[in-house]
């Protein structure tokens, strides 16, 4: 007897969506236009992610954070491409601080279904949910500041410390060996 896979079956799903969308467009219909779903079918992908993982009821963190980071990115960029609220892809560049939300929210859900036991998880979810409020308001031109645009400027740099504290962090606990439970 087969198995049920839902994220076998919403992946078959999002290819058939996936080739629907492409002959439509060759076709010139404009609601079934590729270039405006497509951020659907990255959404599809994550839930597709998040539903196997649900399936089978195993703890796989890295499958779970990239699936809440697809589907979530993936209805965020629908927000641009569907131009609702009338966003366009310009406006992108005021909410691009969106993206380090999710990032938080992912890695906070990671946290969560673990049974929050993991609470190194938490610096990552709070960094980048942090900078992403603290970003948000500067980007939509609500906080004016030069200091602002300086930072902005430099945003990789948290990129590089956060890297920096995870490699770090690891070389730390492989030094001091497992960690009783």
């Amino acid at each position: 007897m087969l198995k049920r896979q839902p994220g076998t079956m919403i992946a078959g799903i999002t290819l058939l969506s996936t080739g629907i969308l492409l002959i439509a467009g060759q076709f010139g219909l404009p609601w079934l236009d590729f270039a405006r779903l497509w951020p659907l079918l990255v959404a599809l992908l994550g839930a597709a992610l998040l539903a196997q993982v649900a399936r089978h009821a195993t703890e796989a963190p890295g499958q779970i954070w990239v699936g809440v980071t697809a589907l979530l990115c993936g209805l965020f960029l629908c927000v641009f491409s569907l131009q609702l609220g009338d966003l366009t892809w310009s406006s992108l560049s005021a909410y691009w601080p969106g993206f380090l939300l999710i990032v938080g929210l992912a890695f906070m859900t990671i946290f969560l279904l673990g049974d929050m036991r993991e609470e190194d998880l938490l610096i990552p979810a709070y960094l980048f949910g942090g900078i992403g409020l603290l970003a948000l308001p500067f980007t939509l031109g609500v906080i004016r500041s030069p200091v602002f645009g300086q930072m902005l400027r430099l945003w990789p740099l948290a990129i590089l410390l956060v890297g920096l504290a995870v490699f770090l962090r690891i070389r730390q606990q492989r030094q001091r060996g497992p960690r009783p439970d």
